[in-house]
């Protein structure tokens, strides 16, 4: 599978959520240490929920986290 950038420069790459990044995600907002300045860490059902909102967003207004 093929991704396309939204933008890239030298340092960052801007590009769509993909399938792939639902378990690195779900294990960073797992880490206590990450969320240390949230309410608290994300259990894998609300990561992916989350995720799922970023999508949705990016459908309705053409832009997302």
């Amino acid at each position: 599978m093929e991704i396309s950038y939204i933008f890239e420069s030298k340092r960052l790459v801007f590009r769509h959520w993909s399938e792939r990044d639902r378990n690195p995600f779900a294990a960073m907002v797992a880490d206590p240490e990450v969320m240390r300045y949230f309410p608290k860490p994300m259990t894998n059902n609300q990561a992916n929920q989350l995720v799922d909102r970023f999508e949705t967003h990016m459908d309705d207004k053409g832009y997302t986290m």
